[in-house]
């Protein structure tokens, strides 16, 4: 075991989960991932062993913390896991997540989206 397993990942203002990077109000690691079982496979919808709405706190901590490494990371997956669910359950995505990939390729890359489209929008 390395050393740094036990050092939380330290941002600008919140601590995040060693493992899955949520944020946490204190501690190395989120209560999911100190006991997760080994070879989970996450639901449709779920990122990490987690709903992607619980990812939603982090993903605003990252952007006001100006974290485009991590946000670059983050927000496809979630954008996948929110979209998995959608063709699950039949319901249409909120696009939240797509919407902040969107402002991020934007505002950092001068690049606009067209290819992607909410499944709300798309008649």
């Amino acid at each position: 075991m390395h050393p740094s397993d036990h050092m939380s990942m330290r941002t600008f203002k919140a601590n995040r989960c060693r493992a899955c990077g949520i944020v946490l109000g204190f501690g190395d690691r989120c209560d999911w991932c100190q006991h997760r079982p080994p070879g989970h496979v996450d639901a449709p919808g779920e990122y990490r062993g987690r709903h992607h709405s619980e990812w939603i706190g982090t993903v605003q901590v990252l952007v006001d913390e100006d974290d485009v490494h991590a946000l670059q990371l983050l927000l496809p997956r979630l954008v996948v896991a929110a979209t998995a669910e959608a063709e699950a359950t039949g319901r249409p995505s909120h696009g939240w997540f797509d919407e902040q990939l969107a402002q991020l390729e934007e505002r950092n890359f001068g690049v606009t989206p067209t290819g992607r489209t909410r499944d709300s929008d798309a008649a």
